[in-house]
């Protein structure tokens, strides 16, 4: 009922135009294969879609699926790019069950140059479980106001996943979360303020080792930005916390 189901040819020229379903909603769930490319806008303001799941998308555009505010199950597979504010503005309406589970995963293509851009899941209040894996960087581009992060203000995000292939987190990208942080050991470039004000003594999966909370940097790490973990809460919520390099 109220299901949209696209399977493409998997071409370079399958795509789903600018604005293709905006403001359909009458939507509930998406699935889509075998399209290479979600142009801009395609799903804007599909405000009752509750679910979607994208395979072999080689490109997911900018506000492809943005102020779809019921959303609140996502699943990506083979993505190489997740454009600028894409999924801004989802998980809004708080509903958890078994059916909408307030998750959004992302398995990338391992590429070089794989990326998920600014703001995708910014201001996203009742996500709490992302899982992301195969994606070189996360929250690329250029941020100067501190507005930008990818997850940047997701306040109930509690349970974070990052797999390996991810090279770089950007600025701000998880910035005001209640995440706990668990780096692959693939993690190059941790950028200013990417985990900045986040926890707040939330009740997300903690790394806890003898009763200290423990932050691991990998070894391949090389950069660290101004700020990356401050004002971070697992540095005061439940005993003595710990970095540790290597």
């Amino acid at each position: 009922a109220n299901t949209l189901t696209i399977v493409g040819t998997n071409t370079d020229e399958s795509s789903i135009g600018k604005g293709a379903f905006q403001k359909c909603t009458y939507l509930k769930t998406v699935n889509i294969s075998g399209m290479k490319t979600i142009t801009e806008q395609a799903f804007t303001n599909c405000t009752n879609m509750e679910s979607s799941e994208i395979t072999g998308a080689y490109t997911i555009s900018e506000k492809a699926f943005n102020s779809c505010t019921n959303l609140s199950d996502i699943a990506i597979t083979g993505v190489h790019t997740i454009g600028n504010y894409a999924f801004e503005g989802c998980f809004k309406k708080g509903v958890t069950s078994a059916s909408i589970p307030n998750t959004f995963t992302v398995i990338g293509d391992n590429a070089e140059g794989s990326s998920i851009g600014l703001g995708i899941c910014k201001g996203c209040t009742n996500l709490e479980t992302a899982n992301i894996s195969k994606i070189k960087i996360i929250s690329n581009g250029s941020t100067t106001n501190g507005n930008n992060g990818a997850f940047l203000n997701a306040i109930n995000l509690k349970y974070l996943t990052l797999g390996e292939g991810i090279e770089e987190i950007g600025q701000d990208a998880f910035r005001d979360t209640a995440a706990d942080i668990n780096l692959p050991e693939s993690l190059k470039v941790l950028k200013s303020t990417a985990f900045e004000g986040g926890y707040k003594g939330g009740t997300g999966n903690r790394n806890l080792v003898n009763g200290y909370s423990v932050i691991q940097i990998p070894c391949n790490v090389y950069s660290i930005g101004s700020g990356g973990l401050g004002a971070n809460g697992n540095f005061t919520a439940g005993g003595t916390s710990a970095i540790i390099f290597g």
